[in-house]
């Protein structure tokens, strides 16, 4: 008995030490969603600012004035996928690759962000031509972004890019999140154009050159969007699973200490009933 109360408390020692690496890690993917979500609100102020200087910037421009870009058909189209950096995230990473599209005919450079992400496809057997890794903190969103649109530039001046998308998981609440696929490149200038306005605004460069920079801003508050969402939802995810563990581990331990105290009551029982045994024996008639 004495042996299996000594396991019983190894046991206890041992999940008692789990108990405590899966709260820090709760609380460490807690801050970092805090984090996030402060940064997600300045990325939409950001963008919403580039949009109206775009839509102004669009009024000056004639009509006959070309700003598109690659278009060639024979070109590759590419695809960035945003996963987890680390794990402890579930299904995450799974979700998002199930939003690839079925294979076809057209080329496909695919970009993945996110270590965790990278193992996915290589044992989906996917071909990933570029990769990065995911941030693990906030200060790592505008580096990353920079990453990405430093490398989309070079293939699009390389004429081996026609259009790019991404895939990424936006968190909605808590540890949920919902995987979302949006048109990244080429950037569609219709919908920023606004009503013509009295007073047009005043520029101190050509017109075509602060539509084109004017684009490179709304590109990177795309890409940061998407770093941003997905690493809130990668640390939602991570949330949600320690919750789990957390949960399992609570079971765990009553169930434990529960046994630990019935084997005491044997042992004190026993005890009992060795002393019972030897004072009747000793009782002199």
């Amino acid at each position: 008995m004495a042996e299996r109360q000594a396991e019983i408390e190894a046991r206890l020692a041992s999940i008692q030490e789990l108990q405590g690496i899966v709260s820090a890690m709760r609380s460490l993917a807690a801050l970092r969603m805090q984090q996030a979500q402060a940064t997600i609100e300045g990325i939409r102020s950001f963008s919403a600012m580039v949009a109206r200087a775009l839509g102004q910037a669009l009024e000056l421009m004639p009509p006959d004035l070309p700003t598109g870009g690659n278009h060639d058909a024979m070109a590759r189209r590419g695809i960035i996928l945003f996963c987890a950096e680390h794990g402890f995230v579930g299904g995450f990473n799974e979700r998002v690759l199930a939003a690839l599209a079925p294979a076809s005919s057209q080329p496909l450079d695919l970009i993945v962000v996110g270590s965790r992400g990278m193992l996915a496809c290589e044992e989906r057997k996917l071909s990933v031509s570029w990769s990065a890794t995911m941030p693990t903190q906030t200060g790592g969103i505008v580096a990353t972004a920079n990453r990405i649109a430093d490398e989309l530039y070079r293939r699009f001046r390389a004429g081996s890019l026609s259009r790019v998308e991404m895939i990424f998981a936006r968190h909605i609440g808590g540890g949920r999140s919902k995987v979302e696929r949006r048109p990244l490149l080429p950037v569609a200038l219709e919908p920023f154009r606004s009503a013509p306005t009295v007073n047009p605004p005043l520029t101190n460069l050509p017109v075509r050159l602060l539509v084109e920079r004017l684009v490179g801003e709304h590109l990177f508050a795309e890409l940061a969007h998407a770093v941003t969402e997905s690493f809130t939802s990668e640390n939602g995810a991570r949330l949600e699973t320690m919750r789990m563990a957390k949960r399992n581990i609570d079971e765990r331990l009553a169930h434990l200490h529960q046994t630990e105290r019935q084997l005491r009551q044997e042992e004190i029982t026993s005890e009992l009933l060795e002393l019972t045994t030897g004072a009747a024996g000793g009782v002199q008639f």
